[in-house]
């Protein structure tokens, strides 16, 4: 029996969307030890009395008892977490160790500590905050020390999860909203006002407001840490709209009607009276150059090197509270070569758009076309 072409498309389709889907969880393995929230070492030991305190309606945990071979340059990074009634974390101070205090001092002016603060622990393990505290070893170990103390506190039940009473502030409504929009509209509207329309609200809701976005960390956090609980909706709906929705004929639609990063690119560009035409020798070598690139990315991910490269991709700008100088530097660079070219980022240079691009490609499909040309 003759299998159709529609049908050899779409095993083609699902095949690189499975390939992808391989590539981020060994990523995942490789940086955090674990899979779908399923740790793949033991780094917990068992629980403490004095681990655990329970002061004027706060809770204050001291990982010293409960984490154990996670080490820096100067050894283990114990940390003491302060969680208050509400089951958000108010503070995070280092323990004593072997690591100097100015080591700590850079962390805390960097951020990396306020970073939590006013999340829930569900909330802060999808939260990227690598970006703020440089490569080394030590600043690893103290995210990564963190994160288990936060996995403990989930899995033993001392702080709740998000109700969904909870899950549900404004910033959140206005989240889900926006992408159920940018879903909507280009169904229904395909006017082109009504497209600005839906990329300024990206850019302020999305961007501005929420700093909602697609990145390969914020991917590799979510097959890491599994969907067990309601505070992974948002970043949930994304992925299915990132790598589902191709399989159904809307190829790039994250990138092209979502993405705050690409939505400023593309009205800055629609009012710049600079524009740049790009010659096709050029884009072909430029393209080539993006599939280079995220080649070597995934290469050194996939081996276990450099992790902290995925912290420096240019959409992260719109998450200013975790993102250090150099990033800030490309953001705003492609935002100024975008008056002369659209989406400049999104073409050349992006990992996350390559991804996406890589997970909805059709074999089948692309051998067929260079036939006939």
């Amino acid at each position: 029996m003759k299998i159709s072409t529609s049908v050899i498309s779409k095993l083609s389709q699902i095949t690189f969307l499975l390939i992808v889907i391989l590539l981020i969880c060994i990523i995942s393995i490789n940086r955090d030890n674990k899979l779908l929230g399923i740790s793949l070492e033991n780094n917990v030991t068992k629980n403490c009395d004095s681990s655990i305190i329970y002061q004027n309606n706060s809770t204050i945990i001291n990982t010293t008892n409960i984490i154990s071979g996670i080490k820096g340059f100067g050894g283990e990074t114990h940390l003491e977490i302060i969680i208050n009634s509400e089951g958000k974390i108010e503070d995070v101070k280092p323990l004593k160790n072997s690591e100097s205090p100015r080591f700590f001092k850079s962390l805390k002016d960097n951020g990396l500590f306020s970073g939590w603060k006013g999340l829930t622990p569900d909330e802060a393990l999808t939260k990227d905050v690598d970006a703020i505290s440089g490569a080394t070893i030590s600043s690893k170990a103290v995210i990564k020390t963190f994160n288990s103390a936060m996995e403990y506190v989930i899995g033993n039940k001392i702080v709740k999860s998000s109700t969904l009473k909870e899950y549900f502030t404004l910033k959140n409504i206005l989240a889900i909203l926006t992408i159920i929009i940018a879903v909507i509209v280009p169904v229904f509207a395909k006017n082109r006002i009504f497209r600005y329309i839906q990329l300024a609200i990206n850019i302020i809701v999305l961007g501005i407001y929420c700093g909602t976005l697609l990145s390969l960390s914020m991917i590799v956090n979510f097959i890491s840490n599994g969907f067990d609980n309601i505070d992974i909706l948002i970043p949930l709906i994304l992925i299915i709209v990132a790598f589902i929705f191709p399989l159904f004929g809307k190829k790039q639609y994250y990138c092209s009607w979502i993405c705050p990063y690409g939505s400023s690119q593309e009205i800055i560009n629609s009012i710049s009276p600079f524009k740049i035409k790009i010659s096709h020798r050029v884009n072909a070598f430029l393209k080539t150059i993006q599939k280079i690139l995220w080649c070597i990315i995934m290469t050194m991910l996939c081996f276990g090197l450099y992790f902290n490269i995925m912290d420096y991709e240019a959409p992260s700008i719109f998450i200013l509270s975790q993102t250090s100088i150099v990033v800030v530097i490309i953001g705003f660079a492609f935002l100024i070569l975008s008056l002369f070219v659209k989406r400049p980022y999104c073409k050349y240079i992006c990992p996350t758009g390559y991804l996406l691009k890589f997970a909805e490609k059709d074999k089948y499909n692309s051998k067929a076309k260079k036939q006939e040309y």
